[in-house]
This record gives C-alpha cells, structure tokens and sequence, in this order.
C-alpha cells in the first residue's frame, strides 16, 4: 500500500521492529560500556605477598549435622550422628595435614645445588625443623585416635553376638 505522499505504508509490526531495532542497539552500547569497565579490573589477581586482606567466596555452610539429622528411630539417628562428626573430623585433619605438613615436609632436606654442605648445616637444618616434627607427632597421635575411635564405632555396629544393635 502506498499512501498518497509515496511513502510506503507504515504499519504497527513495523513500528515495533524499529522500536526494537533502537532497544537492541542501546543495549549492545550498554553491555559494551559494561564490558569496557569490568575490563579494567578483571586482570587484577590478588597477590598474597603483597595485598594484606584478600576475600574467600566460597559459600559457607551453618547448618550443624543434628539438624539434618532427624528419623523416627533415635538409635539410627545416633548411629548416622557419630559417623558424620567422625567424617568432619576426617576432613579436618585432611585440611590440616595438607595446609601445615605436606608443604614443608616435601621441602625438608631439598638442595637446589649440588655443592658439598658446610659442616653442622645439617644439623642446623633439623634443629630448625623440630617445633615441625614436634606439631607433626601430635597431629599423628591425634589422627591415629580419630581412626581408632572410627574402628571402635565400626565394630560396635558389626558385632556377631547376641546384644548386636544391627
């Protein structure tokens, strides 16, 4: 159709594909301005060395273990509450042996030259590392209780005679 000034005919599907047109338009020019901005601080890494507070993002989690924890029978509800405190105890002793121990123990007694020792730097070096070693006797005394609280758990709930809960 062709309107007597000899512009086409300009109907509503029209007008809304120009409208929509600009809108796109606008938007890309935003996301673009967006994008621009985050570009200048993206690269920024936090350096441990240098920057004095940095923030952990991982979400933490506060519901506690007898919350989750809730059948009809009391003994279950016993059971399944001691191995989850056993399997958090687990996971921090994991934590802790590989945030304090696995590091400097991979290190200890490493060279990077080869070249001979002056004499009593061995001894130098192991002085140096007993309040290591020491830390390193009570977190295996504290891990070997933790397993033999587990096994006693175990084998409380796998007994053949008679007063077998299970």
């Amino acid at each position: 159709m062709v309107q007597g000034d000899g512009k086409g005919y300009s109907g509503p599907g029209e007008e809304h594909l120009e409208r929509f047109g600009k809108f796109v338009a606008d938007h890309g020019h935003d996301l673009r301005v967006l994008e621009h901005s985050l570009d200048e601080t993206a690269s920024e890494v936090w350096d441990p060395h240098t920057d004095v507070v940095g923030i952990n993002h991982e979400p933490a989690e506060q519901c506690r273990i007898h919350t989750l924890i809730d059948t009809d029978n009391k003994e279950m509800t016993k059971v399944i509450g001691v191995f989850a405190a056993l399997s958090e105890e687990f996971a921090t002793l994991v934590e802790i042996g590989q945030r304090d121990f696995y590091g400097p123990l991979a290190c200890f007694g490493e060279r990077f030259d080869d070249l001979k020792m002056p004499e009593g730097e061995e001894m130098e070096q192991v002085s140096a590392a007993l309040p290591l070693f020491e830390n390193l006797s009570m977190f295996a005394s504290r891990c070997h209780t933790v397993i033999g609280n587990a096994l006693s758990q175990l084998a409380g709930l796998y007994t053949a005679g008679k007063g077998s809960m299970y």
